[in-house]
């Protein structure tokens, strides 16, 4: 099962990585920061000050604000993303495509962020947990899909980080969804690109995700 999992986890990677291949800027920081500072979105009262407030931040997030109805297409509907959530969230097409392959039952989202997965799972009719480290984003993921009329019912959320939570609790699932942290834009700039540098101990938490979480 352990290896049957690994086309998956390579599958989403490769969609994200292809979407991110042209140039990119060159700041970054940890996918999952404890302290996010919450960004812009057009929960803003205007779009001048949306604008005003995204400019503040210099052209780091430029190319993904002009793409944001990619990322999520009901964005001028209240979306609210951090400066990471930005060029880390699936955008939308890729993750309605990984919800449809992945529609039914239960599926654990190990790293949430702000519930690009989550949302297009709940979506498809799963019921899904959302794990994330940070409280904050998972605050941005609650928010994000009560504007797709997603509620509590159908996706739980834990804070935590989880190759912790895999190994000393009680987590089931019937599909669990990786999309770990991946460095951040600075990739581009690194000779290459180590998939044990995503997941710490990929063989280990993919033994644990068999024995301990699949139901």
């Amino acid at each position: 099962m352990a290896m049957g999992m690994w086309p998956v986890v390579l599958f989403a990677l490769w969609l994200w990585l292809t979407y991110h291949r042209v140039a990119l800027p060159t700041t970054s920081t940890a996918h999952h920061s404890q302290t996010p500072t919450i960004m812009i979105g057009s929960g803003c009262s205007q779009q001048q000050r949306c604008n005003d407030r995204q400019k503040e931040r210099g052209s780091k997030i430029q190319k993904y604000w002009n793409r944001r109805y990619k990322l999520f297409s009901r964005f001028d509907e209240g979306i609210l993303l951090d400066e990471e959530g930005f060029w880390s969230v699936t955008p939308e097409i890729l993750a309605k495509h990984q919800a449809r392959r992945c529609r039914t039952g239960k599926i654990l989202d190990a790293f949430a962020g702000c519930g690009g997965n989550a949302i297009a799972f709940a979506n498809e009719g799963a019921n899904v947990t959302a794990i994330d480290i940070s409280y904050d984003r998972l605050k941005l993921l609650r928010h994000n899909a009560r504007i797709y009329g997603i509620g509590e019912e159908k996706i739980s959320i834990i804070q935590g980080d989880f190759v912790n939570l895999a190994k000393n609790h009680r987590l089931k699932a019937d599909i669990v969804f990786l999309s770990p942290p991946w460095g951040g834009p600075e990739y581009r700039s690194k000779g290459a690109f180590d998939f044990h540098s995503l997941l710490p101990g990929p063989n280990a938490t993919m033994a644990t995700v068999k024995r301990s979480i699949l139901r």
